[in-house]
């Protein structure tokens, strides 16, 4: 059972006022639905103008992790901006751990490589990927393994900035002990 601020009194999961307990109830129910889940897709390479599927970027080595940040055209302006800027500053020793992707979702995959700030960046583009956290319309990021699973799925929220740094820190040491 959840409390308030160390109160015994019970959370109310309803209660649109505090903001800060949804937010973690609502992340957690996101791992709830979405880990596990498998991603076989085909998207297109959009420096590469080629079609790929989710298999194909582990063809080279499938000991690869991605740490993958999902946007959509569609999506808060803010928040997209936001979870892509946080997903740059990703630290060396998480790029160590992951290789980072961003698949999209725009209008035409020009547009989506126009928005894209950093060209040495995997950039794909995909419809959909099939995952019951598209219906949030907010960005996210997961971890892939070569079993093309996701896993450790997370909504950034800018109005909570420390909890993302904290995501890359626990999902960097996680997969540092695993391999």
């Amino acid at each position: 059972m959840l409390f308030r601020h160390n109160r015994l009194e019970p959370l109310d999961l309803f209660d649109s006022t505090d903001y800060e307990s949804t937010n973690y109830v609502t992340s957690y129910l996101d791992i709830l639905e979405n880990d596990g889940l498998s991603m076989d897709i085909k998207m297109i390479d959009v420096f590469n103008d080629s079609v790929i599927t989710t298999r194909d970027l582990f063809m080279r080595n499938d000991s690869i992790l991605y740490l993958v940040c999902r946007i959509n055209e569609l999506d808060c302006a803010e928040c997209t901006n936001y979870a892509i800027s946080k997903f740059l500053e990703l630290d060396s020793i998480g790029q160590k751990v992951f290789t980072p992707i961003i698949i999209g979702t725009f209008d035409n995959y020009t547009a989506f490589s126009q928005f894209v700030p950093q060209k040495n960046l995997g950039c794909y583009y995909s419809e959909s990927l099939h995952l019951p956290v598209e219906g949030r319309h907010k960005p996210y990021y997961f971890v892939m393994d070569s079993s093309m699973k996701v896993y450790d799925i997370f909504v950034p929220n800018r109005n909570f900035i420390q909890l993302t740094k904290t995501y890359f820190d626990l999902v960097t040491e996680k997969w540092t002990k695993i391999q």
